[in-house]
């Protein structure tokens, strides 16, 4: 009666896959308690020309003075090399063996650190009752890009108001 062999070899708990990403949101705002002041920070490649906020009947009010900072975003931990082998038999004389690889067979770094332009800029509500009663109809438009050839335009909503 053949015996029942099995074998593992190299066979271990595969670690833990790495965040998506450690890097901060690319849009923080702050509206605080009894101020009338939007505080945004804007992570983007490219800096924040212009912007302004738009209330929901059209009228805009420009944002005070742009500042910037340059940022870099964490590198990704990559891909680590892994090698699963394992074999197996049984009483009824079917045998079996494996052995998996992953790809890349050595691993893969991560994609090398990004580098972002953080944007700061505020703005005053002039009319927080208005705000509050339609702060959902209002945007921010946005204009990025350093040259004219790299111009994008981009709209978000402003935070809810506190309560």
């Amino acid at each position: 009666m053949p015996a029942l062999l099995l074998v593992v070899v190299g066979c271990s708990e595969p670690a833990p896959p790495p965040p998506l990403s450690t890097a901060p949101p690319p849009l923080e705002m702050v509206l605080l308690a009894n101020s009338d002041q939007v505080d945004v920070a804007l992570r983007d490649p490219q800096p924040v020309v212009s912007a302004r906020l738009i209330d929901a009947g059209g009228q805009e009010f420009p944002v005070g003075k742009i500042t910037y900072a340059r940022e870099t975003e964490g590198q990704s931990a990559g891909i680590q090399p892994q090698l699963r082998m394992n074999a197996a038999g049984g009483s009824t004389g079917t045998t079996g063996a494996g052995v998996g690889l992953s790809l890349p067979l050595l691993g893969s770094p991560g994609p090398a650190a990004d580098r972002v332009v953080v944007s700061y800029f505020s703005v005053r509500v002039l009319d927080m009752a208005a705000y509050r009663a339609s702060w959902q109809h209002w945007k921010f438009h946005v204009t990025l890009g350093a040259t004219k050839s790299n111009r994008r335009e981009i709209e978000f909503l402003p935070p809810r108001p506190p309560a």
